[in-house]
């Protein structure tokens, strides 16, 4: 009825204004007080002195509140809570563009020559008991085919002033022209390696990886994986001594500086 009303009316107003009271003290109080309100003290904890003061409706409220304002101050927001559990998930077309080292694989041919491709496909792998590193090459390539055959080639690490042999070496086969020759035409003569009867070597390089296969190929559809060990790591000395002879080289080549130049496509494809 009417008074009915009127009397639940009243309470929900009571029950709101000690609601705002509570929530205004707990803050006011540090954090510290709040805590030490309800840890047990004397051996009677604070909900023995409410048991015998009658206020347990207090006591609830205080403790309600308290970890209210302490959920308040830390380090998430309300919204950020508000917000776990709940984030949404979306398929996209196609993996972001990698930016990776760029190498030349340096191969020997069953005649003899020495065949140099682009290779950026590839990574260290393993540690102990030996260094070992995974490599892919495309089917069908001169490099794969020389590889395969002797088991063994030299990785080379390239420099910014590599960049014009990019398409040279990785755009177009060995089959067709003498890679050797555009590289002596554009300043970068192949020079013999540190073995008799070993890879001509593309000079300038930050590093030179001889490594060896090391069983069988796997199959990645257009690309053979192969493990590799890595057998020794060296670089070109200058007259003088140790050290690189070409400290004007620039940084270690890698793949965004090709695309940012127009030299290679986002599928890593060289661009004439």
């Amino acid at each position: 009825d009417f008074r009915f009303i009127r009397w639940r009316q009243k309470q929900s107003l009571a029950e709101t204004s000690h609601r705002q009271r509570c929530r205004a003290m707990a803050s006011a109080a540090p954090r510290s007080e709040l805590l030490h309100r309800i840890r047990p003290r004397g051996g009677s904890s604070f909900w023995d002195g409410c048991a015998r003061s009658g206020s347990h409706q207090v006591a609830l409220s205080l403790l309600a509140v308290a970890c209210v304002g302490l959920l308040e101050r830390c380090c998430f927001s309300q919204t950020a809570f508000s917000m776990l559990g709940r984030a949404s998930w979306a398929e996209i077309e196609k993996p972001p563009v990698m930016n990776s080292p760029v190498f030349s694989l340096a191969t020997l041919g069953p005649d003899g020559k020495t065949n140099m491709n682009i290779l950026t496909y590839a990574s260290p792998v393993g540690i102990r008991p030996c260094r070992v590193w995974a490599i892919s090459l495309y089917r069908g390539t001169k490099s794969h085919e020389n590889f395969v055959a002797r088991k063994t080639g030299v990785l080379q690490l390239m420099r910014e002033q590599h960049k014009e042999l990019i398409f040279l070496l990785g755009g177009q086969s060995g089959r067709d022209l003498d890679k050797a020759a555009g590289c002596a035409d554009r300043g970068f003569g192949w020079r013999q390696g540190p073995g008799q009867d070993e890879e001509l070597l593309l000079p300038g390089c930050e590093a030179y990886y001889r490594i060896v296969l090391d069983g069988a190929l796997f199959n990645a559809g257009d690309h053979d994986v192969a493990m590799c060990r890595l057998e020794r790591v060296f670089k070109e000395a200058s007259e003088g001594g140790s050290g690189s002879s070409d400290a004007d080289g620039g940084a270690v080549l890698y793949t965004a500086f090709l695309r940012e130049r127009g030299l290679v496509s986002d599928v890593g494809q060289a661009i004439p």
